[in-house]
């Protein structure tokens, strides 16, 4: 293997653990409620689709901060099977998402946060409202660098799916 080979690995190497980086600077973004961090994750016109939320991912980063900190007590997000594509300039990411939350709980707040059929599914009639949650999902997000250089990768998109909660505890 000649040295140009070498370089041409490092590279691919390089890319990947950048796009690796942006996807734990959305994690701690998230769990730190830091604003300019999770802007930071995403091109200016990049576009995020959470269900809660579809349009440009830098409105999506002003909206989540403020309802993370009104709904929940803590969060803590970790990624996971991490699947990465590289294309050129461009880059076709799947990873999984796991998440343990402590909700300000009440039934209202339970349902808008994890779905209408959460409490029937998950807590039960009449049970008592838990606090603790873990749930989980799949994301793909489009990556590229900008204006062709191979030097800061950001997401151009990200879609989350096939979310799934479980209750931690029933009481506290």
């Amino acid at each position: 293997m000649d040295s140009s080979e070498i370089l041409a690995r490092l590279e691919v190497v390089e890319d990947r653990q950048q796009i690796y980086d942006v996807l734990t600077r959305y994690c701690r973004a998230l769990d730190r409620c830091d604003l300019a961090l999770m802007k930071s994750v995403y091109w200016e016109d990049g576009y995020d689709n959470h269900g809660v939320f579809q349009g440009n991912a830098q409105d999506y980063a002003a909206f989540i901060i403020p309802e993370i900190q009104q709904w929940f007590e803590m969060t803590m997000h970790a990624i996971c099977n991490v699947h990465i594509e590289l294309d050129g300039h461009r880059a076709h990411v799947e990873s999984y998402l796991i998440s343990y939350c402590q909700v300000k709980a009440d039934r209202g707040r339970i349902e808008g946060v994890f779905g209408p059929s959460y409490l029937r599914e998950v807590v039960g009639e009449g049970e008592p409202l838990p606090q603790d949650f873990l749930y989980g999902g799949r994301y793909w997000a489009g990556t590229s660098t900008p204006g062709g250089l191979r030097s800061e990768w950001l997401a151009l998109s990200a879609v989350i799916s096939a979310s799934k909660s479980a209750r931690l505890s029933k009481e506290r």
